[in-house]
């Protein structure tokens, strides 16, 4: 009982059952749903739908015409739920049309179904969503029933998305490849003895740590939303409550006009950790402050660190003199790290 993913063109997979993603009035949709239509023959697929299912078919449920012009011998029209933001029952729409696609394969006597990604593209359902609801109906069915099961990615984001959730996909179509599929659509190719064990899993448990990933929290959704101070900002509002100029700042610092309007001019700009260090003895700053202000940088003051101890050892007595800290740094054999080099011919080691 296998489950296959691979990156292809679902309209020459030869297996006995494809899905087309279909809409409550089995009218051809875009994307997948015109891709197969225009392979099976639309004009006999239509035909057949209006004859045997008039009054079309609700969302959940799926309904089976033959293929015709396809390699599989059955196309079932899976009615697709679309995302109306999580709370209208989408997922359990999704999880029910699987099944029923499923159902009708067996019912059919199909030993092999492929599925592209139901209600990713159009219908704008969230694709880790829509890929992990997919793969734990399949499995469910798959602990009950002997069938092989593809999941056929196309876009080069969903395939993306699969490879990160199952490792390495194998992909049988390129960028090239499907552009000219926009003209001229692409032969069948057989899928015996294109896979190796390695291609396909059959046990759960085999994703169970994908299948059980916890969703992003609405506390955790807050917090990312919630407008955060960046390193910029608090060096900016630091200036303002010390009273300080902006010459004051970098001068007291040793740093340069150039390398200061750099900091200034370009908010996403984090300077290395001995400017910013420099900043702070510039403005006086307690150990608490010049860590919050690290850290807005993405440095830390580390315990492991000899040149770290040293300054915050200065911070925590506020010794805001660079010769004495110096001085400090020079004892303990840290001459690389000293503030006041000889003059440094105007550009700091800093920077």
């Amino acid at each position: 009982m296998p489950l296959f993913f691979v990156r292809d063109d679902i309209t020459r997979m030869e297996t006995d059952a494809v899905v087309l993603p279909a809409n409550p009035l089995l009218e051809p949709g875009p994307g997948t749903s015109k891709a197969i239509y225009v392979a099976a023959g639309q004009e006999k697929l239509e035909g057949e739908l209006r004859l045997s299912y008039p009054d079309g078919c609700e969302v959940g449920k799926a309904v089976i015409t033959h293929g015709y012009d396809l390699p599989a011998k059955w196309v079932i029209h899976a009615v697709c739920p679309q995302w109306l933001g999580g709370d209208q029952g989408e997922r359990e729409f999704l999880m029910s049309v699987y099944r029923e696609s499923l159902k009708l394969a067996r019912d059919n006597k199909c030993s092999s179904i492929s599925f592209p990604l139901l209600s990713a593209g159009s219908y704008r359902f969230p694709r880790f969503d829509a890929i992990r609801i997919g793969v734990d109906t399949i499995l469910d069915f798959l602990m009950e029933y002997e069938m092989d099961v593809y999941m056929v990615f196309f876009g080069k984001d969903a395939w993306q998305d699969g490879c990160r959730l199952f490792g390495n996909v194998e992909s049988r179509i390129t960028e090239e490849d499907i552009l000219l599929s926009l003209i001229t659509p692409m032969k069948p190719r057989s899928l015996q003895g294109k896979f190796d064990k390695d291609d396909w899993y059959d046990q759960r448990q085999a994703f169970q740590a994908v299948l059980d990933a916890p969703e992003p929290t609405e506390e955790l959704s807050k917090i990312m939303e919630k407008e955060r101070e960046t390193f910029h900002d608090m060096l900016f509002r630091l200036i303002s409550e010390k009273g300080m100029t902006e010459p004051q700042v970098y001068k007291g610092a040793h740093l340069t006009r150039q390398h200061f309007g750099k900091i200034k001019q370009n908010a996403e700009y984090r300077p290395k950790k001995k400017a910013i260090l420099a900043l702070a003895v510039a403005m006086h700053l307690t150990t608490s402050v010049t860590e919050e202000l690290l850290a807005k940088a993405g440095h830390v003051l580390s315990d492991c660190e000899d040149f770290d101890l040293v300054m915050k050892y200065c911070f925590d007595r506020r010794i805001y003199d660079f010769k004495t800290i110096d001085r400090f740094l020079e004892h303990f054999g840290l001459y690389d790290d000293r503030f006041l080099q000889k003059k440094r011919n105007s550009k700091e080691k800093t920077e």
